[in-house]
């Protein structure tokens, strides 16, 4: 699975892949990405470990287990790439329909209270 990913500190948009990218493109060079290196099977493997053993609360504790890992890149690695729980792949249509009625709400209420 790709997502586009936006930086906050530039304009340029980078592609950060999920999943199974162990063969895919690196991160971009330079000062912001300094560090950044792609996770590796055996990591990924041992995190799943060290999230069953100590859950996902503690991030600081479980990058103390991984060498060169810090929390936020363990807790995002965890979060968005290899829970189980997470859903992937195109919304269903109820979703969808659920987006759509609270946004035209949601907008709504807006522009009742500028007026």
């Amino acid at each position: 699975m790709f997502a586009r990913v936006y930086s906050s500190e530039e304009d340029d948009e980078e592609i950060e892949m999920y999943d199974h990218d162990y063969d895919g493109p690196l991160a971009k060079s330079g000062k912001r990405h300094l560090g950044k290196t792609r996770w590796t099977r055996e990591e990924d493997e041992k995190l799943k470990k060290f999230v069953e053993l100590h859950g996902s609360e503690d991030w600081k504790v479980i990058s103390s287990l991984l060498n060169n890992r810090t929390d936020v890149q363990c807790q995002h690695r965890w979060q968005k790439v290899l829970n189980p729980e997470l859903i992937k792949g195109p919304w269903t249509k109820e979703e969808d329909q659920r987006v759509r009625t609270h946004s035209s709400t949601h907008l709504h209420v807006c522009l009742k209270e500028t007026h």
